[in-house]
């Protein structure tokens, strides 16, 4: 909670240069997800040393598990997936996938996602990501 109070000060006390910029306001808010992920960090860490360990880690350690390729690819995929829907609902009027009065489009949509779904589903029985809360 700390963090986040600091960060508001940071956000009202530094100048508003160029606030109507769509390009500006695009990596505000790029940011501002940075900044809550690191944050997320401690949230989820089981104490601060850990939460520094595993800050260390994403930084400096060439471990396969910060340099899982496949899961990046897929992580990248999805962001992809999830920026062209928004974008096709935000702009795009005419273009409905899950909603189309076209069944074939529908349904094509509808299995896409299930697929893309199950393609990045774990079924060995791993932990829970939240498993702590």
């Amino acid at each position: 909670g700390g963090l986040h109070g600091v960060y508001s000060i940071l956000e009202r006390v530094t100048p508003s240069v160029g606030r109507n910029s769509r390009i500006l306001r695009g990596l505000k808010v790029i940011y501002c997800f940075i900044l809550v992920s690191f944050v997320w960090i401690f949230f989820r860490a089981n104490s601060v040393m850990d939460a520094f360990l595993i800050i260390e880690k994403i930084f400096v350690a060439q471990d396969p598990q910060f340099v899982y390729r496949q899961g990046l690819f897929m992580g990248l995929l999805s962001l992809m997936v999830l920026m062209i829907k928004d974008i096709t609902d935000e702009y795009a009027d005419g273009i409905k996938f899950l909603h189309s009065d076209n069944i074939v489009l529908r349904y094509a949509t509808e299995l896409f996602l299930i697929a893309f779904i199950l393609q990045l589903a774990v079924f060995d029985g791993g932990q829970f990501i939240y498993f702590q809360f």
